[in-house]
Formats: C-alpha cells, structure tokens, sequence
C-alpha cells in the first residue's frame, strides 16, 4: 500500500480551501501569476495541502521543480557547526561572509568580516532562493517557509525588502499558525488564506478507509482522530500503522496500544539521539511527545529519569545528566501555567537540555 497520505493528498485548491476562494485564486493565478500568500491555521488544518496544492496549480507538472521549501524551525534549531557542515547550507555561510566583505570594501570599513551568524546565512539563504531562474515555462519561481512566525523581527524586515527586489522572479507563502506574529509590512504585502482543520481530515481518513478497505470500528476511527487532533499527516501514519500491525478488525484497544508503544519508543530515543549528538532529531522526538501526543511535562521528565538509568554510560556521566535533568524539571515548575505558554517556553528549555547532554558524554561509554 502507498503512503495514504500522499495517495488521498488533496489535488486541487477546492479540496483544501472552498470553491469561492478556490475560483478566485485560480483566476488570479492566470491572469496576474501567483500572489505572495500567508497561510494560516491550527495545528492540524491544512496548510501543507494548501500550499501544494497552490504549487500544482500555479506551476502545473513542473511544481516540484519551481517550489522551494524551508523549515524555519529545523534551520534554527540546528547548530551553527551543524549547519556549515551540511553541503545544503554551508555554501550561504561562505556567501554571506564574502557579502560582508564586499560591503566593508564599498564603504572603506576596516573591519574584519568575522564570524556569519545564523541569521545572516538564513538571509543569504532566502536572497539566493529568490534569485534562482525559473524551470520550464514558469514565470517566477515559489518560496514556502514553514513556522514563518519564529522569524525574527530583524528577518522579516530583510524579508520585506527581498520581496520587493525579487517579487517578479520569486512569490512567497509564509506558513504559521498565529498570524499575529508576523509584522504588517509583510502582512499587506500578502493575500491571507485561513485553512480549514478538522472536517478535510476526517473526510480524507473515511475515504481511505473505504477506498483501501480498511477494516475498523467506527469507534476507533473517531478515537484515531481525537488521538491525532485531526493532523492529516498523523493521522495517516497512525491509521497505517494500525492497518499493518493489526491482524482483525482495529478497536479501540489496539490505538491505545500503539500510542503506548510509540510514546516509550520516542522517550527512549530522544535520549539516545541526544547522547549521540544528533540534538536535532532529540528535538524533533521530544516535539512528538509534547505536541502530537500530549505528554505532560512532569510525566516526561520521570520518565526521562528512569530511562537515563538504562543508557550505556558510566555511572558519574549519568549523574551530570540528572542534574541537568534536575535543572530543567525546576526552570520548568516557574512557567506560566497557560497550556501553550508552558508548551512554547518549555520547548526553549527541553532544547538546551537536550544540547547539553552531549556535551556531558559521548556514545558507547561505559
């Protein structure tokens, strides 16, 4: 069976966003291009869909080839070591120093270029993308960020600029899920387009269910969705998963099962990878904990305390860990007590703890 997801990934913009918006996209599209576009909605609306779906339509057979994607998220969440050594972004590291150096020659500055924050590489990164020529019989090219409201306020200004310098050979579409973190000057500059959360989901999970014939209780079905918040990409590894590990008809039981299993995976190897100095992929198994499947703070942390005792390390490095651990549980007690609050600082301080745990030891000691 192919990934349901992208089997049953929405087609066109009618599927994802209506038929009023969707005819009005559509001839604005042919008849004046695409326009810059801020996507919006919930964790577990239809953003991702939404901007494929924009993609196919404005660039036909060639969108893969004319969409760029970026995660803002994954590019800051990185080290700056860790960035310079990946051949995808090293090179704008390089540029931006040389960009630097250029304008110190310009204005007689006698200064050192110095070391290339991240920022300054991500800006780099972005001019780069917006520059690059169009493929086939496109007229400009499409740039998608992803998490686009954890852009500093310093970058969205630089953004603001690039867009009106690279406007006709590149359009925008910021992704976010709070549009209020973005600044007006990007905001007027975009068309906004709120998705839709769970009623496409729940459609696009029936009919797969139907199509693939799929055999689980109503119950569970509901279950399956309450368990992912109605994510569509959740939503669909959890119903494969179900669907190749379950043998009779999927219940209720077996969702919770799988949850349970995956949940002790996950903790286990956020560790791991931590340990490891793959503080990224930590990161993204934790996120998975706190977001996708609502682990709270205080269980996470007992748990984390227990497994720390079952990782093959030597009893002092173990002992650096937990008061790392020990750190983190009372940074974490001073938080405000608003659920997203607690979510969004909490992440900050799960981050540096996670980074830290490699710097206490390597793999493979004993």
């Amino acid at each position: 069976m192919a990934m349901l997801f992208d089997k049953y990934r929405p087609k066109n913009l009618n599927e994802v966003v209506g038929q009023d918006i969707s005819n009005g996209l559509e001839r604005q599209i042919e008849q004046t291009g695409l326009p810059h576009t801020i996507i919006s909605g919930k964790k577990g609306s239809d953003k991702v869909e939404f901007v494929y779906a924009l993609s196919r339509t404005a660039f036909g057979e060639q969108f893969e080839n004319n969409t760029e994607f970026a995660s803002v998220e994954e590019f800051f969440s990185r080290t700056k070591n860790d960035l310079k050594d990946d051949p995808k972004f090293s090179r704008y590291f390089k540029e931006a120093r040389q960009e630097t150096k250029r304008l110190y020659q310009r204005y007689d500055i006698d200064k050192s270029a110095g070391s290339v924050s991240k920022e300054n590489a991500f800006k780099q990164y972005i001019k780069t993308m917006s520059s690059n020529h169009p493929v086939g019989q496109a007229n400009y090219r499409l740039l998608v960020l992803f998490e686009a409201e954890r852009l500093s306020k310093n970058l969205q200004n630089a953004l603001r600029r690039t867009i009106e310098k690279y406007g006709d050979n590149c359009r925008y579409a910021f992704i976010v899920t709070d549009l209020n973190n973005l600044i007006p000057a990007l905001q007027s500059r975009c068309l906004h387009i709120p998705t839709k959360t769970t009623e496409n989901t729940q459609k696009r999970i029936k009919k797969a269910i139907k199509q693939e014939k799929i055999n689980i209780t109503k119950e569970a079905t509901k279950v399956l969705l309450y368990t992912t918040e109605n994510d569509p990409i959740q939503s669909f590894l959890l119903l494969e998963t179900l669907n190749s590990t379950t043998t009779q008809k999927i219940t209720v039981e077996d969702i919770k099962k799988t949850m349970k299993q995956t949940t002790k995976t996950n903790i286990k190897q956020s560790l791991q990878k931590a340990v490891n100095g793959k503080t990224k992929q930590a990161i993204k198994k934790t996120d998975q904990l706190i977001y996708q499947e609502n682990q709270k703070f205080d269980k996470l942390l007992q748990k984390w305390s227990k497994t720390i005792n079952n990782l093959p390390l030597n009893d002092q490095t173990k002992a650096k860990i937990k008061i790392e651990l020990a750190e983190l549980d009372k940074n974490i007690t001073q938080l405000p007590e608003d659920p997203n609050q607690k979510k969004k600082y909490g992440r900050t301080l799960y981050k540096q703890f996670l980074a830290n745990i490699n710097q206490q030891t390597k793999p493979n000691q004993t």
